[in-house]
């Protein structure tokens, strides 16, 4: 039993040394929407005119680049970052500050921005992104 102590020692080490102590991401700082941004909360959209401008430069093949913030119930930011190279949209979307969503950023280049205007309201869809789901709202706005 003597001899198999140091063994037990060493086995003890080893396996303490092995575990792996898992560090909490960083907690990102509080956003703050600049003057650029197209801030849409729970159905207020600020900057809506730089949005229209964003879509009218894609639609003439003009480079362009764009932030949309929406916040969710509870309050948080959701990032969408578009810039438009002349020919694809390079869009990043940014969810690290939702506590009850994905909590990651994608980044994803689709060809176009699709339109769907119905009698309440106008949503306005990233198409042609490569996804399962072909279409990716980007910002609906009530009528």
């Amino acid at each position: 039993m003597k001899k198999l102590f140091p063994l037990y020692i060493l086995v003890s080490l080893i396996l303490l040394a092995c575990q792996t102590q898992e560090e909490p991401a960083p907690k990102l700082p509080d956003y703050k929407p600049s003057e650029d941004d197209i801030v849409s909360m729970h159905g207020e959209i600020q900057n809506l005119d730089r949005f229209n401008s964003f879509i009218v430069h894609v639609q003439q093949g003009r480079k362009d680049t764009i932030r949309v913030v929406s916040y969710t119930e509870e309050g948080a930011p959701i990032l969408h970052d578009l810039e438009y190279d002349g020919q694809v949209i390079h869009s990043i979307l940014d969810t690290r500050r939702d506590g009850f969503g994905a909590g990651m950023i994608e980044e994803r280049k689709c060809k176009s921005v699709d339109i769907e205007k119905g009698k309440k309201q106008s949503n306005y869809t990233l198409t042609g992104c490569g996804w399962k789901k072909e279409d990716y709202s980007i910002l609906i706005i009530s009528k």
